[in-house]
């Protein structure tokens, strides 16, 4: 995966949409830094249970489909130094 390259682990905002359900709004972080099947397996686990949840989220009227809806975030780990 590409994005793995600008960082391990990244936050996903965007909007679900199930047949016959609403729009909800999510977060969802993935970390993608774990290197053994227990640390990879946790993470996954979070991940998923941090949108298990979605169905009881407040409805997400302001939906416009084609808009962008999903954001990306990716941490930046590098120190700037300005001079």
């Amino acid at each position: 995966m590409t994005t793995h390259l600008l960082s391990e682990i990244v936050t996903v905002k965007g909007v679900a949409k199930e047949p016959d359900l609403d729009y909800r709004k999510f977060d969802l972080q993935l970390d993608r830094s774990g290197f053994d099947l227990e640390d990879i397996t946790e993470a996954v686990k979070k991940s998923k249970e941090s949108v298990e949840d979605l169905d009881n989220a407040p409805i997400y009227a302001e939906y416009v489909e084609g808009d962008l809806n999903t954001e990306f975030i990716y941490p930046c780990r590098i120190k700037l130094v300005l001079m």
